[in-house]
């Protein structure tokens, strides 16, 4: 079985072993890319890993080898290791229904299988059938190492996800409650916390300006909190924001690089999400 690389996770490449796919790219000088498959892979079994950030090119990329791969025949497994759109779930009138463009095109392939690590959205489930996949055990020895007790979900979306984590890892449940205000404005209510509480991480799916996690751990410190941490799978925070965030109760930020991340910072720390990778790409080798 071969694994293809797309360019936008070719920094998790050198961690995973496995048969390489070969394909090339070529960029236009309008931008128009072209892609060519290199490999022959008639009716064999081929797994792709890829995200979308930024999506607008990475999406290109993955449906034009999709094409060539589908020439082939191959039968396709893609992990994402993050997809984007999701945040687009919910388009008001006359928006474009990002989520259901993108799903619609991933459905014409026909792939075998689908795989997204920590997705943002519950409703994509709906579109896209995939086994979605948080990579539980990788954070598990994290949260030994820093002997937290106390896991937060910052918002109802992040609930399901840190009570499974909280459950993984013996410890305790915590959770913000907000109110909607409107116009994308959300006010945090107030922060419910289990008796004896004490070391406590946020985890969240995705940090972006870090807006949701500074809320939560401020409520964390009102109530008496001190040791707080933060993780999140997918970053996009910005220097502003991860000056804000420092600035904040959050003591350290745990990050994986999902996608790809370049910090400078005493304050954050990168977690490699490779590991939690290659099972899924060794199960397809075995199913087939």
């Amino acid at each position: 079985m071969k694994i293809f690389f797309t360019p936008s996770v070719s920094h998790l490449e050198p961690f995973i072993p496995g048969e390489r796919g070969q394909f090339k790219i070529r960029k236009f000088n309008d931008g128009e890319l072209l892609v060519k498959l290199e490999d022959h892979v008639e009716n064999e079994p081929v797994t792709i890993i890829t995200a979308t950030f930024p999506p607008s090119r990475h999406f290109c990329e993955l449906f034009f080898l999709l094409d060539t791969l589908k020439q082939q025949e191959a039968h396709i497994h893609v992990i994402f290791t993050y997809f984007g759109y999701e945040r687009q779930d919910h388009p008001k009138p006359n928006t474009a229904r990002g989520a259901l463009v993108i799903t619609n095109c991933l459905k014409q392939f026909q792939l075998d299988r689908i795989t997204i690590l920590h997705p943002h959205s519950h409703v994509i489930k709906e579109l896209l059938p995939a086994k979605y996949v948080i990579p539980y055990d990788l954070y598990g020895s994290l949260i030994k190492e820093l002997m937290i007790d106390t896991i937060v979900a910052p918002d109802t979306g992040a609930l399901p996800a840190c009570t499974e984590l909280a459950q993984r890892s013996n410890c305790k449940l915590a959770f913000v409650e907000k109110e909607r205000l409107g116009n994308n404005q959300i006010q945090p209510l107030a922060v419910t916390i289990p008796e004896n509480a004490g070391r406590a991480l946020i985890f969240d799916d995705i940090i972006s300006t870090g807006a949701t996690i500074i809320q939560a751990a401020t409520l964390l410190q009102e109530q008496g909190i001190s040791e707080i941490f933060a993780l999140a799978t997918h970053s996009f925070i910005n220097e502003l924001g991860l000056q804000k965030l420092c600035q904040s109760p959050v003591q350290h930020l745990w990050i994986s690089n999902s996608v790809p991340s370049h910090f400078s910072s005493a304050d954050v720390s990168i977690i490699n999400i490779a590991p939690a990778l290659v099972p899924l790409t060794e199960k397809l080798d075995t199913d087939n």
